[in-house]
């Protein structure tokens, strides 16, 4: 017996021992699983994070290019990326640019191929077409990194790679932060290559040899991330103690049961402690049953319920007495009955089957409740014979569920009925911000039809100076530093313009509580932003200053307010509003700010004077109210420049006084009435002549209608009323017989305006009694004038007559002489000699020029008579007219002749043509030798007339021959350089003036004229 024992106890806790000894390695090798796990998502966290640097270097380069600023983007990206060290940009192997440049500046120019290691690195993010982390490798001033290189497209070809940079002790730090004991746990990054596995320690710890360690794949650098105990961390040795203490046991239980056999009269006592033993047993195992929180049903082959444990009737209401009573079939509910049915039935049949169901059942009540449990088919176990239903309550859960659903229903169609934008985003690695789902309002915000921005991810349409901005606020959700973010931020609309919006972020999380996508609420504020960019501007570009005050301080000042004051911005910002007030009105000033910070007073209008930076005061209008500025209350308002104001008050109150003096002193008699003609003021004067011709004495709220002699009240009331009914001014004459001395004046009656309103009359009058002599002696002379002009028309008629005769007379003997001498020559030409022939030449010009200077003189008697009519003559037409007339001098010069655009004038052609043909061919005729001519006609338009000009390139005219050259008979050359009478300028200038214009000329010799006339506009 004592052997039996001995080896049953023996081998019963060696048994224990060793499940002791399993239990303990698994739990280390589940915690040590555990802790890989988390080490591996900390390690990726860091590649994430250096991931989502890298890919904004990379889109910013792929759309725009190497920043002009690199510098300033990539110190912006690595401010907003938690690991990121340095960045680099490579094409075509170069190293193109690198921040920070203070660490990196030597590799700018680098020729990353020539190492062969790198040009593999670089080859396989190329090949992988996504981001690939070499390393760790030693860096060029110290310490060990990993690179990640992320290659950038374009047109299906890698045009350069953007690399990340992070150090090794910046990862051991990520690793250890958030790791459990940092002795207890030792993290290594295990790296292949062609010499062997590189081990790279990330912890303070150091591995033991002889512990258990756990490796995971980091597939981004094709490493290991392994995971292992610490030295003095071993597996329990509880185990091993219970092996010691199992074979002690087993001689004491042998021993003992040898004395047993040897004592038969204690086994009844023995049986009696082991029957307590198991009713201790059973009565623990019926505490459990009875104290837990699941119900527990035993039910026969038939589904009649044998036992229930308590919970059963706290859940559903019914004691064991009362269900048994009832058809349990019936408690289901009529849409899960049948089903339920089949499954026990089908449990029934299946010794040892488990059956998870849930389904509604009726409470005690009357309401149905959820139950989710397990049929255990145990009618086989002799000890139970029994289906063994466990249950419990889970309404909460499923109407949780229910309204889950419900709500994601209501979010579905809040979604897609939203007025304003609202999308879904992934957060995968390879579809980092793709657009999962998006509504019609964001659609039509951007002008891109559903699928084309399901094609597209956020930042392709995000304004690359807004890029970093929302990946850095991005990369704090998925870090775990926030659930939400919000920014204002550009979209770029399909047709290439911007949309500001208001961007709202939330994560949206899976039950295991894991990011499964982001949800973003787009409002389109493009107005909102334009309104205040314009109201901005506006505020940048009044011609007044505005202001802010806030806690006593100037905080913002318009340029206007600068640029009267002297000061810069900087100087003036957070300036004491005192230092800015004039002394004399300071106390005034703090008492007004104070009384507004108070809410004493809303709007403020009032004078001061502030001081400018050289310390001369300038007066102000300050108009002021209350506002929010940075969320805080503050003083704002314009101030105006009334210093010109208050110079020109001063004088007004100096001319009052003047114009007081003047209207108590002029010989002007003045008279002011109100609209009821009640007298307001009247000079001396006024008093004056009323008291000598009238006898009556006026004095200041008089009715002056009154006082007027009756026969002129109605006459001089209806000129009054007239002038208050139109607004417009009025006069008359009065005559008064003094002593047989005839006086007369001469009143003008003016209305008083204010604005558009008449609040008086203004009555002037003077003394015309001479000037009324005087008229009648010119209204004598004017008749005398009459006569003698009548006669000097008549004269002037008949001297026109004698000027035609004579001319006609004159011409007849020149004619004579010039065919007489034609016919000698042609009679006698053969005897004549050489002499006799320039002698009948010399005649027969002379003759020719008599007769042009005739014709000249007649034209020039006839400019001004009017024997043509006025009509509407459009000058280009005029030219196109004149110059056929010059087309063989043009031709034989090859002169050019420019005409700009001319108007069209309501006035007589044929004297305006005859100007033009005097110009345009002296400008042919003074031409300079060897060059061919250039004329330009234009005309400029002034307030009152055309002014025309004709430029050329001729010979010019000195200054002092200006006035000559409009003078008749004046010639600057002889007639045998230039040919022409000296009559046609003359006559030009005749023609204009008779139109009232005006002609004169800009030369210099050498250097062409410009003649210049003008005519009238009507």
């Amino acid at each position: 017996m004592f052997v039996f024992v001995f080896a049953v106890s023996i081998a019963l806790t060696q048994f224990l021992a060793y499940q002791q000894y399993k239990i303990s390695k698994e739990t280390k090798r589940a915690e040590l699983t555990h802790e890989a796990a988390a080490a591996k998502d900390r390690f990726r966290n860091v590649l994430f994070n250096d991931i989502a640097a890298a890919n904004t270097l990379a889109i910013i380069y792929k759309q725009y290019g190497v920043p002009a600023k690199f510098d300033s983007v990539a110190h912006q990206i690595i401010q907003n990326s938690r690991y990121a060290e340095a960045l680099q940009i490579t094409e075509n192997g170069i190293v193109r640019n690198v921040y920070p440049d203070i660490s990196y500046k030597s590799t700018i120019g680098a020729n990353v191929n020539a190492d062969p290691a790198r040009k593999a690195e670089e080859a396989r993010a190329a090949n992988r077409r996504d981001i690939y982390f070499a390393g760790p490798r030693r860096l060029r001033f110290g310490d060990t990194g990993i690179l990640g290189k992320v290659p950038i497209i374009s047109d299906n070809k890698v045009i350069a790679i953007a690399t990340v940079l992070t150090r090794l002790p910046s990862i051991k730090k990520a690793l250890m932060l958030q790791g459990a004991d940092k002795s207890k746990f030792v993290y290594q990054l295990l790296k292949t290559n062609g010499k062997g596995t590189s081990f790279f320690l990330l912890s303070d710890s150091k591995p033991d040899a002889r512990n258990e360690y756990i490796d995971t794949d980091i597939p981004e650098g094709d490493w290991l991330l392994r995971v292992s105990y610490g030295n003095g961390y071993t597996i329990s040795k509880l185990p091993f103690e219970l092996s010691g203490l199992g074979f002690l046991f087993s001689f004491i239980a042998a021993l003992l049961a040898y004395r047993k056999t040897q004592e038969p009269y204690k086994l009844n006592r023995i049986i009696g402690e082991k029957t307590e033993q198991l009713t201790k047993s059973e009565r623990y195992f019926r505490t459990l049953i009875e104290t837990s929180s699941d119900a527990i049903v035993l039910l026969d082959i038939s589904g009649q319920v044998l036992y229930q444990s308590p919970s059963t009737e706290k859940i559903l209401g019914y004691s064991l007495t009362e269900i048994q009573q009832m058809d349990g079939l019936q408690l289901i509910h009529p849409d899960d009955r049948e089903e339920d049915n089949n499954i026990f039935y089908r449990d029934v049949s299946e010794p040892g089957a488990i059956v998870q169901r849930s389904h509604r059942i009726k409470h005690k009540n009357g309401n149905y409740i959820y139950i989710e449990g397990t049929y255990r088919n145990l009618l086989h176990d002799n000890n139970i014979k029994a289906i063994v239903y466990s249950y419990k309550d889970v309404t909460e859960k499923v109407l949780y569920e229910q309204e889950l659903i419900e709500s994601e229903n209501r979010f579905r169609r809040a979604f897609e009925d939203s007025a304003i934008g609202m999308g879904l985003t992934s957060i995968e690695e390879d579809s980092m911000g793709q657009w999962l789902k998006v509504n019609k309002s964001l659609c039509e915000m951007l002008g891109y039809t559903e699928q084309e921005l399901l094609s597209r991810t956020f930042m392709q349409i995000t304004h690359p100076d807004d890029l970093a901005r929302d990946l850095a606020a991005q990369d704090r959700i998925l870090q775990g530093e926030s659930d939400t973010y919000r920014l204002e931020k550009r979209y770029i609309h399909k047709d290439g313009s911007f949309v500001w919006i208001n961007l709202n972020v939330s994560i949206i999380r899976g039950k295991d509580k894991k990011p499964i996508y982001l949800v973003a609420q787009i409002e389109n504020i493009t107005d909102k932003v334009e309104s205040q960019i314009k109201f901005r501007n506006l505020v940048e570009n009044f011609n007044v200053g505005v202001y802010i005050l806030q806690n006593g301080k100037l905080v913002y000042v318009n340029p206007r307010v600068l640029e009267e004051s002297g000061y810069t911005e900087q100087e003036i910002i957070n300036m004491p509003f005192e230092k800015f007030i004039y002394k004399d009105d300071l106390k005034f000033v703090r008492e007004t700010i104070e009384a507004r910070e108070k809410g004493l007073l809303d709007t403020v209008r009032y004078e001061a004077r502030i001081v400018k930076k050289d310390g001369q005061p300038l007066w102000y209008e300050i108009i002021g109210s209350t506002t929010v500025y940075h969320g805080a209350p503050a003083l704002m308002g314009t101030m105006v420049n009334v210093s010109e104001r208050k110079a020109v008050h001063e004088e007004l109150i100096k001319s009052e006084a003047n114009l007081r003096s003047i209207f108590d002193t002029t010989d002007v008699s003045y008279l002011l009435l109100d609209t009821k003609y009640n007298i307001i003021a009247l000079n001396q004067q006024m008093r004056d002549i009323y008291n000598d011709n009238v006898g009556i004495t006026l004095k200041e709220g008089d009715d002056l209608i009154g006082v007027i002699v009756p026969e002129r009240r109605e006459k001089t009331r209806e000129i009054y009323d007239n002038v208050l009914l139109t607004k417009k001014p009025s006069g008359y004459e009065a005559a008064f017989t003094n002593n047989g001395v005839n006086k007369h004046f001469a009143a003008s009656v003016f209305p008083i305006m204010v604005e558009d309103n008449v609040i008086g009359i203004c009555i002037s009058t003077i003394d015309v009694t001479t000037t009324k002599n005087a008229l009648e002696k010119l209204k004598d002379a004017n008749e005398n004038l009459e006569k003698k002009a009548k006669e000097l028309e008549l004269s002037n008629s008949e001297l026109e007559q004698f000027a035609y005769i004579a001319s006609h007379d004159l011409q007849e003997p020149l004619r004579m002489v010039s065919s007489f001498m034609t016919q000698l020559e042609r009679k006698y030409g053969d005897v004549v000699d050489d002499k006799g022939r320039q002698y009948i030449h010399f005649a027969v010009d002379g003759a020719k020029r008599m007769r042009q200077i005739i014709l000249d003189l007649l034209e020039f008697s006839r400019v001004g008579r009017g024997e043509n009519d006025i009509e509407a003559v459009n000058f280009n037409k005029l030219i196109s007219d004149i110059l056929p007339l010059y087309r063989r001098q043009v031709d034989e010069e090859q002169a050019k002749i420019v005409v700009g655009h001319l108007p069209t004038i309501h006035t007589y052609k044929t004297p305006l043509r005859q100007v033009f043909q005097n110009i345009i061919g002296n400008s042919l005729k003074y031409k300079m030798a060897g060059k061919a001519p250039v004329i330009e006609i234009s005309c400029k338009e002034n307030k009152t007339h055309f002014e025309f000009s004709v430029k050329d390139n001729g010979i010019g005219i000195a200054p002092e021959y200006f006035d000559k050259i409009f003078i008749i008979f004046q010639r600057l050359h002889n007639k045998d350089e230039y040919s022409g009478t000296g009559m046609g300028l003359a006559i030009t200038k005749k023609i204009i003036e008779s139109l009232g214009g005006k002609i004169w000329v800009e030369s210099s010799e050498g250097n062409g004229s410009t003649f210049y006339f003008t005519l009238l506009k009507k």
